[in-house]
């Protein structure tokens, strides 16, 4: 993942990346530390997939979905 966004970045600039997570496949945790190296490496945006994985299937833990609790890891719950 690393050296894949590291690259695409290099050759077309940060503004113009996405990194693109394919969070169904990852842990909260997983998923968060993609998001931190995507911004450490300069990437304009992400994009979370799968959506409706992440609301309904990933699993409510203390009732929130695994998407509500990637944004509270990154946006202090926001």
């Amino acid at each position: 993942f690393r050296r894949q966004i590291g690259a695409a970045v290099a050759v077309a600039g940060g503004e113009r990346i996405w990194a693109g997570i394919g969070a169904y496949q990852n842990t909260v945790e997983g998923t968060l530390s993609k998001i931190r190296q995507a911004r450490a490496l300069g990437a304009g945006g992400l994009i979370l997939f799968s959506y409706d994985w992440m609301v309904h299937d990933g699993g409510r833990v203390g009732g929130r979905s695994y998407l509500e609790r990637v944004a509270e890891g990154i946006f202090g719950g926001r």
